[in-house]
């Protein structure tokens, strides 16, 4: 036991029976993580933290590089109730979470929805694939293979030709009672 002694400055920390797993302080600023010998985790002087096979080359806030073998990053919840979220990947911009990507629970605990969500004023789902593989674009509960519920005057559907104007809308408008169905084709309503 050490106590009360100030400053210690060392090197490197290694455990005396397992002498090939360290932390090592290289200078500039740099932590290394070594495993069996091998750099396994870095922290560089900008904060950056690299994590597996070549380490060293961080391009990224963090970088996970799996080398010849697929790795997965995992969110674990123990939800019991369809819908519940398991867990997000947030994007945030000067503090404010302005797109979101989360796992939730499906109707089982073996089954699970992904959904997207953006800011335009408020964080708000826009797209969700469900556990039997439908999606809903502006609705979190898809009737169809393909759902598009739009806002509060119009649902469309845009199918555009990628190297020309051409394009095909396919769109209610209206009342929800008495509504018409337009089929538009480069501006021509059919």
């Amino acid at each position: 036991n050490i106590t009360n002694v100030g400053n210690i400055q060392v090197d490197s920390i290694s455990g005396d029976s397992d002498t090939n797993t360290s932390i090592d302080f290289e200078g500039s600023d740099i932590t290394t993580f070594n495993q069996g010998g091998s750099e396994a985790m870095r922290l560089d002087a900008s904060g950056n933290l690299s994590i597996g096979n070549g380490a060293n080359t961080n391009d990224g806030a963090i970088h996970i590089n799996a080398g010849a073998s697929a790795k997965n990053i995992v969110f674990e919840g123990d939800r019991d109730t369809d819908g519940q979220g398991v867990g997000n990947v947030q994007f945030h911009n000067d503090g404010t979470n302005i797109v979101q990507i989360s796992g939730a629970r499906g109707s089982t605990a073996a089954k699970g929805d992904l959904a997207i969500y953006t800011n335009g004023g408020s964080l708000t789902e826009r797209l969700r694939i469900t556990e039997d593989g439908d999606i809903g674009v502006g609705t979190n509960a898809p009737a169809m293979p393909l759902h598009v519920k739009g806002g509060s005057s119009n649902g469309t559907i845009r199918s555009e030709h990628a190297s020309n104007s051409a394009y095909v809308d396919c769109k209610y408008d209206g009342p929800q009672s008495s509504g018409n169905i337009f089929i538009t084709a480069g501006g021509d309503t059919a």
